[in-house]
């Protein structure tokens, strides 16, 4: 019998030590199209995409709405900018459009995105909040 009790309290505690994630990146669309967004510690989208199309689709931001991007890890946004290759957020957007008709693989081989950097200082200064427009 001691050993299921200790079980479950093992699975309660571990539960604690998960990481929660920090969502306090925003990003906003004020362009005059829906997109999907992706970041990644490198300057380049990874080629062949690990995702499929299906799922930039899916992640769409539309037209003049706002999302928070959320990273997990133990030490979330201050650990990605030590790992970026740049030390900064690489964003990367693709038309939704544009991924209806190409697979992200294309759209990433013939470079049809739009790549924007930041800095660790920059978006403190933006208040975490970036705004994408035309």
């Amino acid at each position: 019998m001691k050993i299921p009790v200790l079980l479950i309290l093992f699975l309660f505690s571990s539960c604690g030590m998960e990481p929660e994630g920090d969502d306090r990146l925003r990003i906003v669309n004020h362009t005059n199209y829906n997109f999907s967004i992706y970041y990644n510690i490198d300057t380049v989208p990874e080629f062949p995409s690990v995702n499929h199309t299906y799922i930039y689709l899916r992640d769409s931001i539309k037209i003049n709405d706002t999302i928070n991007i959320q990273e997990y890890n133990r030490k979330p946004w201050p650990w990605f900018f030590e790992t970026s290759k740049n030390r900064k957020l690489n964003l990367f957007i693709y038309n939704i459009n544009s991924l209806k008709i190409y697979s992200i693989d294309t759209l990433i081989k013939r470079k049809i995105y739009k790549r924007l950097t930041f800095s660790k200082a920059q978006l403190e200064k933006l208040n975490w909040t970036v705004v994408i427009k035309d």
